[in-house]
């Protein structure tokens, strides 16, 4: 791809809809803050780096640490109360900081 390269400056629309995408793993991340990043990559790709591990649990998972049934986790998600993240049609993950929340919140 020669052509194509990452911008100088992203468009702030496409920055906060990359911070939204990625807040469930990261819940600090914003749109100034993924700017800087991708600045901080851009001018010192290998300094700096550090990557947080993320638990995300698949379904099964999730239900047994909130101690329900997978059908009752599935509705969970179903009505927005437990945030998930897809990786293809097939493939749900929650990440493990959304179950924490619901543990410690409850759900209606």
């Amino acid at each position: 791809m020669s052509g194509s390269r990452i911008p100088e400056q992203p468009p702030p629309s496409l920055l906060n809809a990359l911070a939204a995408a990625l807040r469930p793993f990261y819940p600090e991340v914003d749109g100034k803050g993924l700017h800087e990043a991708l600045t901080n990559l851009r001018t010192r790709p290998h300094e700096n780096v550090h990557h947080k591990p993320v638990a995300a649990l698949t379904v099964a998972q999730a239900a047994e640490r909130l101690n329900c049934s997978k059908r009752q986790t599935w509705r969970l998600i179903e009505s927005g109360q437990l945030r998930t993240v897809k990786f293809g049609p097939r493939t749900t993950r929650v990440p493990e900081s959304e179950v924490e929340r619901v543990m410690r919140e409850g759900c209606e």
